[in-house]
């Protein structure tokens, strides 16, 4: 139930900064696209790196679909691919941050389960020493 609560939640704020992103475009306001950062960070956050990924190429994609609504409103289109490429380096440099103390991490637990495995062999063949004799 909590991962389905995660996604609403990455999911009304992806909406809910599209909209201001759209209407900023109305407007001629080409400040806000940076904004468009948030999402996928908030999905790294609060569920995993496959869903930062997809709500990142979601945006994207989406960028690149009102590419004509932008550029007919007179916003210069470079901001939208600095945008994009803002988006995909965010993510990246997160990657590339977050990636190795997760990967110590994970090589640690694993080493303590083979730890705990080996502790559990070592005294059921203790016990069966103590039973021999």
């Amino acid at each position: 139930m909590a991962i389905f609560a995660r996604w609403f939640i990455v999911i009304v704020l992806s909406i809910l900064v599209n909209l201001v992103n759209l209407a900023s475009i109305r407007l001629g306001i080409p400040d806000l696209y940076p904004l468009l950062i948030l999402p996928p960070l908030l999905a790294l956050a609060l569920l995993t790196w496959t869903a930062a990924i997809f709500v990142a190429s979601l945006e994207a994609i989406g960028l690149l679909f009102l590419w004509s609504t932008i550029t007919a409103t007179g916003i210069d289109p470079i901001s939208i691919i600095l945008t994009i490429v803002l988006i995909w380096t965010v993510v990246g440099l997160l990657f590339a941050i977050i990636r190795p103390p997760v990967m110590r991490t994970q090589w640690s637990y694993e080493q303590f389960q083979q730890a705990q495995q080996l502790l559990d062999e070592t005294r059921d063949q203790k016990a069966q020493l103590a039973q021999m004799q």
